[in-house]
């Protein structure tokens, strides 16, 4: 009877050890985080289009080194609303990795057809990018996916109510 409680004390005492081993927490983060859009600075956007989940979209290019909104004329658009919108898209890192499966897009807001807002801009170099902006799983932070990459991160840098589709959010609405 003594060398039978003997071997289920050892078979415990390995059970305890495999569950340290399996369900010990990891680091969320493999590997060091990458900028998304490595090179990519603020001042090389030259045109930005948002496009938010109800149809509403906004275009803004830089002109003479002034942004305007050229669906308006070239109506003059504030600098110092869009530039640090510009700095957080460009600092956007590979950090925070939430799911790297196509089949989470929906669920996070961030497919081609299921998004928050859907940014589109272009650099100096004429590439062309496409970020979706989805779900805000806690306040002040926010799901995206770059187009072509299955990879969705989470973000403290930009919310969806930064950036807003319809033209009062980006010019000086003061009528004098």
């Amino acid at each position: 009877m003594k060398r039978h409680h003997q071997i289920l004390t050892g078979i415990l005492a390995i059970q305890v050890i495999l569950a340290i081993v399996v369900f010990w927490p990891k680091s969320a983060v493999v590997g060091e985080s990458q900028p998304i859009f490595p090179g990519l600075e603020a001042d090389d956007i030259v045109a930005l289009t948002i496009e938010d989940n109800e149809g509403e979209s906004i275009t803004l290019r830089k002109v003479n080194d002034a942004w305007v909104l050229p669906e308006a004329d070239d109506y003059p658009a504030q600098a110092d609303k869009i530039t640090p919108l510009l700095e957080k898209i460009a600092g956007l890192t590979t950090r925070r990795l939430v799911t790297r499966t196509e089949a989470s897009h929906k669920r996070l807001q961030v497919a081609a057809d299921d998004f928050v807002r859907r940014i589109d801009f272009e650099a100096t170099d004429g590439t062309k990018h496409t970020l979706y902006l989805g779900s805000s799983p806690s306040y002040g932070a926010t799901h995206f996916r770059v187009e072509g990459r299955n990879e969705t991160f989470l973000t403290n840098e930009i919310t969806t109510w930064q950036t807003n589709a319809t033209a009062a959010s980006w010019i000086d609405t003061t009528y004098l």
